[in-house]
């Protein structure tokens, strides 16, 4: 789902501090997306995205879970058209593989709801920021109408609870950003 103006905010002040790779997973139309990318367009911005309903924004795409979302796909491409630092792997998370010398510290979960993805969306970022201290990440509809998504990150908060620098809920109370350290 679109990330809604204030948590995009309090997001974005947070990447400055990251001078790593952005990886965001689901991107939907990429305005925020891009409007990121265009704010640090040093840093290189790579997103996942299937663009198939996972049946939680049917009522914005007009689609059933399981159909192609060809219309937030264009958006996505026009949105991004004109920005060098982005590359999409329009892909499930679960085909994701990193590329050789992809180097990731701050990440966006916002694709599929359901437990099993978003615990698999949780497994890439702990892959990509293993050995870093300096890390970030964003989730997304952290709330109790998205069941799947709270149930894995409160998995990550117990299971990863050393790894846990900081933690912050943006003023909307729909997402979570926590600082990380997978350092040891």
């Amino acid at each position: 789902m679109p990330l809604i103006s204030n948590s995009y905010r309090f997001f974005s002040k947070y990447l400055s501090e990251y001078p790593l790779g952005h990886l965001q997973i689901g991107v939907f139309d990429g305005y925020c997306f891009a409007e990121l990318a265009r704010q640090f367009p040093a840093k290189p911005f790579y997103a996942i995205d299937p663009f198939i309903e996972d049946g939680h924004t049917s009522h914005l795409t007009n689609r059933k879970q399981g159909d192609a979302i060809p219309v937030q796909e264009a958006e996505f491409m026009r949105n991004t058209a004109d920005l060098s630092n982005v590359k999409l792997f329009r892909q499930k998370s679960l085909d994701f593989r990193s590329e050789p010398g992809m180097e990731i510290d701050s990440i966006l979960i916002d694709g599929s709801h359901h437990y099993v993805d978003v615990a698999r969306d949780i497994q890439i970022m702990m892959e990509l920021f293993r050995g870093k201290s300096h890390c970030v990440a964003y989730f997304d509809d952290y709330d109790n109408r998205v069941h799947g998504v709270v149930k894995a990150v409160n998995e990550l908060l117990r299971n990863a609870k050393r790894h846990t620098v900081g933690r912050y809920e943006p003023l909307d109370g729909s997402s979570l950003i926590l600082k990380l350290d997978f350092s040891t």
